[in-house]
């Protein structure tokens, strides 16, 4: 994922303006034939539509890599849950959760050659300016839940300047100047021809046909030989406790599991609550929140 800047944003959405080009939509039939059943509100939006980039990576998720993209669908539905209302919240598509599919197979410790990190796939940079905190005591690009609402911010950002989801997910990819650059090359804001034009790198070319491939296949998995996982995720509630305190003394002293309360933050490095200015919030289960509130109380000598 390539950094951002606003005084970038802001050049790119007056240039796109002043262009005159209008973004590319998808026709009525190729969406209706992608799917037998009804197909939801969000695609045409999204521009979901079979053709034969997309056809190429339906076959390879269900026949060559089938095993791969089943064990993406069970580690994704543990995160759906949470994924889902942040999307909601930002008026995102929700089937914007399969791009972390894409990106990372739902791995919230996936690192790229590139040094992009989580499920995400967030670099340093653009993490910061969304507001993630990196250091060598906590890499917040790894906890599902917050790197979750940095892609949303950015992901609506780049939707607001491109106005079309295909560009948006591509400049998500490999970065907004490159695909605007493509975009003034190739005189048109359509994704499929900017591809064909070999205007985009061959990743990003693939990028965008490999989410509509996961948006279809995750929508229905039963009719391309897939189940279904339940995602019965626990709730989660955010408790803010002072810096220092080990996890595994906050477990000792509140009955939570260590595995469980590890699980719930992968993004603390060394297994302790970052210090901070702040408070910091540590993720626990709902139904042992109000243990780890009393503890912080008992700790800090808090009025219950």
């Amino acid at each position: 994922m390539a950094p951002i800047s606003r005084s970038l944003f802001t050049l790119v959405f007056f240039i796109l303006a002043r262009t005159g080009m209008a973004a590319y939509v998808a026709p009525a039939d190729s969406i209706l034939a992608a799917v037998s059943d009804t197909v939801p509100s969000s695609w045409r939006e999204l521009g979901i539509e079979i053709n034969p980039e997309v056809q190429r990576w339906l076959q390879y998720y269900s026949k060559e890599e089938a095993g791969l993209f089943q064990r993406h669908l069970d580690r994704g539905a543990q995160y759906r849950t949470w994924i889902e209302p942040i999307l909601r919240r930002h008026g995102l598509p929700i089937e914007i959760f399969y791009l972390a599919m894409v990106e990372s197979g739902f791995q919230v410790h996936a690192e790229s050659h590139s040094q992009a990190v989580g499920i995400w796939q967030f670099i340093e940079p653009t993490s910061h300016r969304y507001g993630l905190r990196v250091d060598r005591f906590v890499d917040e690009r790894r906890d599902p839940i917050r790197s979750t609402e940095a892609a949303a911010s950015y992901l609506k950002d780049l939707f607001t300047v491109f106005q079309s989801w295909h560009l948006a997910l591509a400049a998500y990819n490999v970065g907004e100047a490159r695909v605007l650059r493509a975009i003034m090359a190739g005189k048109t804001r359509d994704f499929w021809e900017l591809s064909r034009k070999g205007l985009l790198p061959a990743e990003t070319q693939a990028y965008v046909p490999k989410f509509i491939a996961a948006v279809m296949i995750g929508h229905h998995p039963q009719k391309y030989g897939f189940h279904a996982k339940d995602d019965h995720q626990k709730l989660i509630s955010a408790v803010r406790l002072p810096g220092a305190l080990r996890l595994r003394d906050i477990s000792r002293l509140t009955s939570i599991q260590p595995q469980a309360l590890e699980d719930l933050n992968p993004h603390l490095l060394r297994g302790v609550v970052p210090r901070g200015r702040e408070a910091y919030a540590l993720w626990v289960p709902t139904e042992l929140a109000s243990k780890v509130r009393a503890f912080r109380r008992k700790l800090l000598h808090e009025s219950p």
